[in-house]
């Protein structure tokens, strides 16, 4: 390491110095207090200086997967000013990022990036110097106005008949009774991602539908309006397993969106989300999907198991 280059905690008046070395989303987290009541709050910052000017930074925060995994120590953003790259300035903020997860105890440090991002192969490459698990996938996301279902209905049409004449049927998620809670609970999948109870209670149900076969119900499209982006994310769909692979749900995707275009305007952006562990869905979204989309993402993860712990 340089001996020019320093690394020190970031907090306090220090923060608007390295407010432009994240992400924006991630600012307020970098200059507002830590709240006791909101873990989202708590971040570690590390700034670089190369001399007496700030050069890099790099921003954590404790985090889990579930409720029953170990806590990780997650790198929100690493970032070098474009002046002061290539000095070594990214892996001294790296060595002490894993340097203070292994001080708070955490056996690990994950990462996300997107292939939107730019240049994501340096990324991946920084992460492989520095021990790093190869790249994951665990989403793949597209995203389309609500007017795609316009545009889709001449190939569509003959698909869309066929599911009718079977006993097909979207209805608002308000038109979900007691009885079909009972029957979405037995055929709900083992695996919890896919649970509607899980996303229930954060679903719009102007943007969310039940799907029947002859008025029994046999999936659901769960939506949420996330104000902060603008976006109308679909993170929920399942439909029973006979008809799985079928295209029943791509059906579910198309109603809802006639849903959102009438909630929400013909030019509101839909995104749909799957899991990575999901090739079925996601092949399905790239065949069908695709064609009518404003952009795709798809998202990995990479982790570093700290060595000693």
């Amino acid at each position: 390491m340089s001996a020019m280059i320093r690394i020190e905690p970031v907090a306090g008046a220090t923060a608007r110095d390295f407010i432009t070395m994240t992400y924006p989303r991630f600012r307020e987290l970098l200059t507002s207090d830590p709240s006791p009541d909101n873990s989202d709050s708590r971040v570690e910052a590390f700034g670089a200086y190369l001399g007496d000017r700030p050069a890099g930074l790099v921003l954590m925060r404790p985090e889990r997967a579930s409720k029953e995994s170990e806590p990780e120590m997650r790198i929100l953003s690493i970032m070098v000013q474009r002046a002061q790259r290539r000095q070594g300035i990214g892996h001294a903020l790296m060595d002490r990022a894993q340097e203070a997860a292994g001080a708070a105890g955490l056996s690990c440090l994950v990462a996300y990036h997107s292939d939107r991002m730019r240049n994501p192969d340096v990324f991946e490459a920084f992460l492989a110097a520095h021990g790093w698990s190869a790249p994951k996938l665990v989403e793949f996301r597209l995203a389309g106005h609500a007017d795609w279902t316009e545009r889709a209905w001449p190939s569509w049409a003959p698909m869309l008949h066929r599911f009718a004449r079977q006993g097909y049927a979207a209805t608002p998620w308000e038109s979900l009774t007691d009885a079909d809670r009972e029957r979405a609970d037995s055929i709900v999948s083992d695996d919890w991602r896919f649970d509607y109870r899980r996303f229930e209670p954060h679903c719009d149900p102007r943007i969310s539908i039940v799907l029947r076969r002859h008025g029994e119900i046999v999936g659901w499209v769960l939506g949420e309006n996330h104000a902060e982006d603008g976006y109308y994310h679909y993170t929920n769909g399942y439909v029973a397993p006979e008809l799985q692979r079928k295209g029943w749900l791509v059906a579910g995707v198309y109603d809802v969106c006639r849903f959102q275009a009438e909630a929400y305007g013909p030019r509101s952006v839909a995104v749909y989300e799957t899991y990575g562990e999901n090739p079925g869905m996601i092949g399905i979204m790239q065949r069908r999907l695709k064609p009518f989309t404003i952009w795709t993402d798809s998202r990995f993860v990479g982790r570093r198991v700290l060595d000693g712990l």
